[in-house]
């Protein structure tokens, strides 16, 4: 299983005045995602 997970930096730090570090939205985002997917061999 491979998630990626892109952030347009110039665009994220132009749209926001604080923004988050793009290394942590991005990890973030990326848990987000596996959280939802189902366990393999769980019944």
């Amino acid at each position: 299983m491979l998630i990626a997970v892109v952030i347009n930096k110039p665009a994220h730090k132009a749209k926001y005045s604080d923004p988050i570090h793009p290394y942590h939205l991005a990890l973030q985002f990326g848990l987000e995602r596996l959280r939802h997917f189902p366990k393999r061999g769980v019944t």
